[in-house]
């Protein structure tokens, strides 16, 4: 059978030992109904992203490698649309 985008994203996010940053960029307007440039603008922001979190985080940030994840609303749905989505 076919794996939906929704249960493929969840055999990825659910794999062992993988670490995953979303950010979530605010919304563009796409009114100019220029696919290209709208798909350019978006590349950029995403670039403009990516290069400043290439840069050494502070000295006073740590990260306690013990810590257990936060869990987020989005995971959640995620596991719930799949756990649905999967046959019994």
């Amino acid at each position: 059978g076919e794996t939906s985008l929704l249960e493929s994203v969840w055999q990825v996010a659910s794999a062992d030992g993988l670490v995953a940053h979303v950010t979530a960029l605010p919304s563009m307007n796409a009114g100019s109904g220029d696919r290209r440039e709208l798909a350019h603008g978006a590349q950029n922001r995403i670039q403009r992203l990516l290069d400043a979190s290439a840069a050494p985080p502070p000295a006073a940030a740590t990260v306690d490698p013990q810590a257990e994840p936060l869990a987020c609303a989005a995971t959640a749905a995620a596991a719930r649309a799949a756990a649905s989505a999967s046959p019994r």
